[in-house]
């Protein structure tokens, strides 16, 4: 095979490669232009049928609404206006209404039973007939009922509150037959009709005729064999099928392309599904409306690859006729460029002799007179003798190259001394974003160092106005505890208790100040400790019932705690019992008659709920309800008072605890706050069961509190409602009468106790096992009297003190105690005094001039004779670190003013000795 051969057959394969390689190129681009073509096609389509039916609906459900306000204003218009003259101007309205919209050919305003003037039926309608609108009544009968009519129920169901929205403002009907004859297909669009309280009292209707709509899609073709067809979206049913006309309100999920048009796709987007899963399966397109409706086509496979064949076909006949004529043209080509290359060997097979006998090999001048690209190869055959030449034109060459490789490394030497360059000034940037991140640093220290300087500041200032005004306090409550213990008339002790109340409630606001100030700087720690917290719920109840004595409310407080074991638990019962008065507190200021109960669940965590018969919450207010400074609405803020502090602090102490707070309330159905918390460790012990007297009949005006009672009760006692005579050997009676401050508890006929309310059934159970032990029980009074009984005591107290007005108080509290005292105005007086008297004890204010209680302290500990004498701090300052530095200080403990006389009492009773007797004090 010679070189032309190869030639050829090499140009042939190519050829062959580029024209299947084309073949396949053509028809992928092809296709895809033919399948884009066609893409865009049904998507124009499909637009102009979505636009005709959105518009369509768009002007239905807009000509309803119009319908819905011509109905408000009908009903607003009631009470100006008579309603005959009322009626004839909606019929007018209607009337020019529907005149407008030619699509519509029916519709009407239809009101719930009895809202116009005690007519169940009261339905205006109008209807399109031989181009006319006309108006009819003849729908507000008992025999058409349009109440229980589907496209009524459809919209407002018969079970729905009508002051309660439906999910939406416009609904449409599944398609029906007219029964009034026409037997066209329809659909109704319906919205509602609302008074002024946003209550629904009607409907609004237009009906809409498919005949126009369906005429329009039967001459949509897609596709010269494509059907399309129309589906209600809610329904199911078909609306229209152009390849067949049967399935007209039958439900296309019983069809192959029903099934497919029925699946969930977003509104108004085309979907090409295939109608099987066959390589050549049918395409179903299609898309649903806003309102519902689906519109889609199938088109047959055939009429998607008709056109792309026709096109294959007539790409391969032009490929074949082009390949063929260029074979013809390279092979007349091939002939023409090797005749000069034929005379070329030829000449160079006669210039090369070869004399086989010695061997020698004899190359003559190639003579060659002609002027073409082979001109060249003769000229280099001619010189071959000039090989050294050659040789060291090759070797300059070389020589030429290295110094081209000189310059190449010397640029690129430049290069890299230009990137050392970019390196540096990349790595000054660097230092320079280190300095500028620096600066940020620091300012951002500063701005924080501020933000904490402020908080700083913030409880600081807290805590010198509580400074302040605990200070008059001191004088005014320590001023009540001493009248209060003297003689008083009804009206002097009712201004006193009032004075009191002011006074404590001041306190609390001040409490609750500092509380949430430290909570926010971070300072409010939570200590954890063993105790009981039925004891710490029920001194929360005593105070409560106290409160309620006071404000004199008719309420009963209900403690429903399990008394099947006692419980320790080990947490923080200071900020649990805080949270329980605030609870507690609050339902009392909003409850003025029922209930409130404490109810108490323990098991793996603490759930107490505080449940009261009060005032209730609004949804909408209680929301915000925990938060500071939040109450649930301003008139109740000004009805009732108080800051919106409380709850705040409680979610934020529970919070610390790593439980939850939260509440339940509906308004004029009272409240449940609850909150939960997770208990680190539970203590608890079985409770004794009485061995005689172990049958109760309860006896109680208040159902709740005589259910709790026996719910609580029956794990110890057979418990019952049921009357009696009288109390049997084993049967005892416990009569509860709301109206009374105390229960009696009967355990024979001549044997009663009476109860202290609130009722703490543990109490009952201690009550009856002591009455099992011992038969002559004495009844008990739990009688109080203003007046309190102390038992003196006797020592030399000073008083250090610079408020004239406190130091007043506090000496006449020291001479109820029968104690003596001396005084001293500043801190370097009574270091004098107490160097040269003998002292018992000392009260030390802390905040004075010239020197503060704790210098002095610190001075008064240096006398060899003073080191162990007791000292108290009496001092406005009452956060946690005041008092840890009254301790760091040298003294004894910390009084919080405002002090009253059974908290100085209490706390003097531990350092000064007693006499047994008892006095009374006037």
């Amino acid at each position: 095979m010679n070189i032309k051969t190869r030639i050829l057959l090499v140009v042939f394969l190519l050829e062959l490669f580029g024209y299947g390689l084309l073949i396949t190129v053509n028809q992928n681009t092809s296709s895809k232009a033919l399948s884009d073509i066609k893409n865009k096609q049904i998507h124009a389509t499909f637009d102009a049928g979505l636009q005709k039916l959105n518009n369509q609906t768009k002007v239905l459900e807009q000509q309803v609404l119009s319908v819905s306000n011509i109905g408000q204003q009908f009903y607003r218009q009631l009470s100006l206006f008579p309603k005959e003259q009322l009626t004839q101007q909606l019929q007018i309205q209607l009337i020019q209404l529907f005149e407008q919209y030619s699509d519509a050919i029916g519709g009407g305003i239809w009101f719930e039973p009895n809202i116009i003037q005690q007519h169940k039926f009261f339905g205006p309608y109008v209807f399109r007939e031989n181009n006319q609108v006309k108006f009819s009544w003849d729908l507000s009968t008992q025999a058409y009922d349009y109440h229980n009519q589907s496209w009524y129920q459809l919209a407002l169901p018969s079970g729905w509150p009508r002051s309660i929205q439906r999910p939406q403002n416009i609904y449409w009907t599944e398609p029906y037959k007219d029964e009034a004859g026409s037997e066209q297909l329809m659909m109704t669009v319906d919205s509602f009709i609302w008074d002024d309280k946003k209550t629904i009292i009607g409907l609004a209707t237009v009906d809409w005729a498919l005949t126009e709509i369906t005429d329009f899609f039967s001459q949509i073709k897609v596709t010269p064999k494509s059907n399309s067809f129309l589906i209600d979206g809610h329904s199911g049913k078909i609306i229209f099928s152009s390849a067949n006309p049967e399935l007209t309100m039958k439900q296309a999920s019983e069809t192959d392309w029903g099934k497919i048009a029925l699946t969930e796709t977003l509104p108004n987007e085309l979907n090409m599904i295939d109608l099987t899963e066959q390589p050549t399966s049918d395409k179903v397109a299609f898309a649903i409306t806003s309102s519902g409706i689906i519109f889609g086509v199938t088109i047959p496979y055939t009429d998607l690859v008709a056109e792309t064949k026709y096109a294959e076909q007539q790409n391969l006949w032009l490929g074949i006729l082009i390949s063929a004529t260029f074979i013809a043209l390279v092979s007349l080509s091939l002939q023409q460029i090797f005749k000069p290359f034929n005379r070329i060997i030829s000449l160079v097979k006669d210039s090369i002799k070869t004399d086989y006998r010695t061997d020698e090999l004899t190359v003559s001048t190639i003579k060659y007179s002609g002027k073409n690209e082979f001109s060249p190869l003769i000229k280099a055959l001619n010189k071959l003798f000039n090989e050294f030449k050659n040789y060291t034109k090759q070797i300059e060459q070389k020589n030429k190259n290295l110094i081209l490789n000189k310059k190449e490394i010397t640029n690129l030497n430049e290069d890299l001394h230009s990137k050392v360059e970019e390196l540096t000034e990349l790595h000054n940037e660097l230092e320079n974003n280190s300095d500028r991140l620096t600066r940020q640093n620091l300012a951002l220290n500063i701005a924080i160092k501020k933000a904490n300087n402020a908080v700083e500041s913030k409880s600081n200032f807290l805590a010198l106005m509580s400074h302040e005004i605990r200070t008059p306090l001191n004088g005014i409550l320590g001023m009540v505890s001493l009248l209060k213990a003297s003689s008083l008339d009804k009206n002097q002790s009712d201004s006193i208790s009032v004075i009191e109340q002011s006074g404590n409630t001041l306190l609390t606001i001040i409490d609750d100040i500092l509380d949430i100030s430290k909570i926010e700087a971070g300072k409010l720690h939570l200590s954890s400790h063993k105790f009981d917290f039925e004891e710490v719920c029920y001194q929360c109840l005593e105070l409560i019932q106290a409160r309620m004595l006071q404000q004199e409310k008719s309420i009963d407080i209900i403690f429903d705690y399990p008394i099947s074991q006692t419980f320790e638990l080990y947490a923080d019962d200071v900020r649990l019992r805080q949270i329980l008065l605030n609870l507690l507190g609050n339902a009392l200021k909003f409850t003025h008659q029922g209930n409130i109960t404490l109810k108490v669940d323990i098991t793996n965590t603490l759930r107490v709920e505080v449940i009261d018969t009060g005032i209730g919450i609004e949804i909408q207010n209680q929301a915000n309800l925990f938060d500071t400074f939040s109450q649930a609405d301003q008139m109740i803020s000004k009805k009732y008072g108080g800051t919106g502090l409380g709850l705040a602090i409680c979610k934020k102490l529970i919070s610390q605890m790593q439980g939850d707070i939260g509440v339940i309330s509906a308004i004029n159905h009272g409240s449940t706050f609850w909150f939960e918390i997770p208990i680190t460790s539970i203590n608890s012990q079985l409770i004794e069961t009485p061995k005689t007297h172990n049958k109760l009949i309860i006896r109680a005006n208040n159902h709740a509190l005589k259910e709790t009672l026996m719910i609580n009760l029956k794990s110890h006692l057979l418990v019952s409602s049921a009357d009696s005579l009288s109390p049997t050997q084993d049967t005892s009676i416990l009569n509860i009468d709301s109206t009374a401050t105390e229960a009696q508890l009967q355990i024979s006929n001549d044997t009663e106790l009476s109860l202290k309310k609130p009722i703490r059934p543990r109490e009952i159970i201690n009550k009856l096992i002591t009455a099992g032990i011992s038969t002559s029980v004495t009844p008990n009074t739990n009688t109080t009297t203003e007046n309190l009984s102390y038992s003196p005591i006797f020592g030399h107290v000073l008083v250090v003190e610079d408020n004239l007005i406190n130091l007043a108080i506090c000496q006449n509290m020291l001479e109820k105690f029968g104690l003596s005292h001396d005084f001293a105005i500043n801190g370097k007086v009574a270091v004098e005094k107490a160097e040269n008297n003998h002292y018992d004890l000392i009260l030390m204010d802390c905040r004075m001039p010239e020197l503060d209680g704790f210098q002095a302290t610190k001075l008064i500990r240096k006398l060899p004779h003073l080191d162990k004498i007791p000292i108290l701090a009496l001092s406005a300052n009452v956060l946690a670190e005041d008092v840890e530095k009254c301790l760091l200080a040298g003294m004894n403990e910390h009084i919080a003013k405002p002090i009253t006389l059974s908290i100085l009492y209490e706390r003097l009773s531990n350092y000064l000795s007693k006499q047994k007797d008892v006095i009374k004090l006037a």
